[in-house]
């Protein structure tokens, strides 16, 4: 038994840790096939963004360079209407833009009205190297988290002043590319974030957001942030082209993807690709998973300690069955060889009262043997049936218990109503009377009446004594309904067998301080020939 627990525990545990790893295995397959996806979608939208720039670059610096112009000739705080219609003349969605700042870089002039006031100091430290270089700054393309649209960004300071002036170009073709990022990632939803850079080897960052979001703009120490962080994922990358670390914010814990590869069109520019998935929902299922194998061990083990417990007491009956059928071998020489020399006694002495308690005890003696010798035998004979005359015969074993009674400070009463034939094994029947009246003198209290009585098909037993609390349980075998008289246990649970295979009805009640057998017969017979 403790082999076989043995073995299912290490089948249990190896299932577990399997099905565990098996779940894992397959997250992680997910997260691979999602971010694969992403990256794909990203490169196809972030190549043609940069062919786009490669071919828009240098008519974006002629436009660049007729704002200029047309500034210089007027002056910053001009109306730029007039210049706008000119530089988009011809041209659908009027992709070009112009912002103007003050001396702080503050945008306070611009065809682009949402930008008023956005700051640019944070690109400071570019602007002035540009114009050391004598060059105009042009950006690669730049995600705009208020239109959701790339631009890219000339920069200059304007003639002889502080302030600086910046034209745009919008790429308008992406939405498809864009919509088909989107997609993927808010479809599922174990993606927690999605985000693609563009790192140049000149150090400039560009951030691109696919994440579904409210739009917004964005404040400088954000795009300081972005930056940053850029910077940070290419250096992890630098000898790697993935990279996968799991972190823990505010007490949820995600798992993050980092790829980068080179650009086939510009070679000093890295695509860094950074997709965050929410490890929630495997934590869930495996929280799950825990919950279930615990409940499942639990029933196990309640299982199995309610199949050791039959098992013990299967034992224990096997036992006692075992120790009546030696009992049965070992009472009948005794048993006879006293009741022999009682007789002779009697004959030679006289009947006395030693006599008569030895008589009574052999009666008692032979009645348990009796019940004894048809336990073991039951199951392997077939009693035959005959009709018998059910008033007889329980004149004949009240008789015969009378003298035990006596001795024991009983009596027993009869009361015959009606002739009642039975069609029965008179072994079986008489298992039933026999038992019900022994168990009638040994409950009952001293100095008290047995009455038996047989009304029409019914045959009554009543007694004084102690409450029966449980009347079904009196009938299981080796229970008795008080533990402080001596016995096996098996009368009753005799007289329940025979009732059950010969449909005789038992009720039994406790009222007044009596306790009643009722014992109705279903399989009576008027037919005496």
């Amino acid at each position: 038994m403790f082999i076989i627990l043995f073995l299912i525990s290490i089948i249990i545990y190896i299932g577990y840790t399997n099905l565990i790893s098996n779940i894992k295995a397959k997250h992680h397959k997910d997260e691979q096939i999602l971010f694969y996806k992403i990256q794909t979608q990203s490169s196809k939208l972030l190549s043609y963004l940069l062919y786009e720039y490669s071919k828009n670059k240098e008519p974006l610096l002629q436009v660049h360079k007729k704002v200029q112009t047309y500034i210089n000739q007027n002056n910053p705080d001009v109306n730029l209407e007039n210049i706008y219609e000119e530089i988009n003349k011809g041209i659908k969605n009027k992709p070009y833009n112009i912002y103007i700042t003050d001396e702080s870089l503050k945008i306070v002039n611009t065809t682009f009205k949402p930008d008023i006031g956005f700051d640019l100091s944070f690109a400071k430290k570019e602007f002035d190297k540009h114009k050391k270089d004598n060059i105009i700054g042009i950006s690669a393309p730049v995600f705009e988290t208020y239109s959701k649209k790339f631009f890219s960004f000339t920069d200059a300071y304007l003639k002889n002043s502080s302030r600086l002036m910046q034209v745009s170009y919008r790429y308008d073709d992406t939405n498809k590319l864009q919509k088909d990022i989107k997609d993927i990632i808010n479809q599922n939803e174990i993606i927690a974030d999605s985000n693609a850079y563009i790192v140049f080897e000149d150090g400039y960052v560009s951030a691109f957001m696919f994440k579904e979001f409210e739009s917004k703009k964005i404040n400088k120490k954000a795009i300081k942030d972005t930056i940053s962080k850029a910077k940070e994922l290419s250096s992890k990358l630098k000898n790697l082209d993935l990279h996968i670390e799991k972190v823990t914010i505010e007490n949820k814990i995600y798992k993050n993807y980092y790829f980068r590869h080179e650009n086939p069109i510009f070679k000093d520019a890295k695509i860094v690709y950074s997709v965050k998935f929410d490890q929630e929902s495997l934590i869930k299922e495996i929280k799950t998973i825990n919950i279930l194998t615990i409940f499942l061990v639990t029933i196990f083990l309640i299982s199995i300690y309610f199949l050791l417990k039959m098992r013990d007491k299967e034992l224990s009956l096997t036992q006692k069955d075992t120790f009546i059928k030696y009992s049965v071998h070992e009472i009948k020489t005794p048993l006879t060889i006293i009741s022999l020399n009682n007789q002779l006694r009697e004959k030679t002495l006289g009947e006395d009262k030693y006599t008569k308690k030895i008589n009574s005890a052999i009666k008692t003696l032979k009645n348990s043997y009796e019940d004894m010798s048809f336990f073991i035998s039951q199951n392997y004979i077939d009693y035959d049936k005959e009709i018998i005359n059910i008033k007889e015969l329980l004149k004949n074993r009240v008789d015969y218990f009378k003298s035990i009674a006596i001795e024991q400070g009983r009596e027993i009463s009869l009361e015959v109503n009606n002739d009642l034939f039975l069609n029965i094994s008179k072994t079986e029947i008489s298992r039933l009377i026999d038992n019900n009246l022994s168990n009638a003198i040994k409950y009952s209290k001293i100095k008290s009446t047995i009455k038996v009585e047989l009304k029409e098909n019914s045959l009554i037993f009543t007694s004084q004594g102690k409450k029966i609390e449980n009347t079904k349980a009196i009938f299981e075998k080796y229970k008795r309904y008080d533990n402080s008289t001596g016995g096996h246990g098996l009368g009753l649970s005799i007289v329940k067998d025979v009732a059950l295979k010969n449909s005789i009805s038992i009720d039994v009640s406790s009222k007044n301080g009596e306790n009643i057998f009722e014992y109705t017969f279903n399989c009576h017979s008027d037919d005496i020939s």
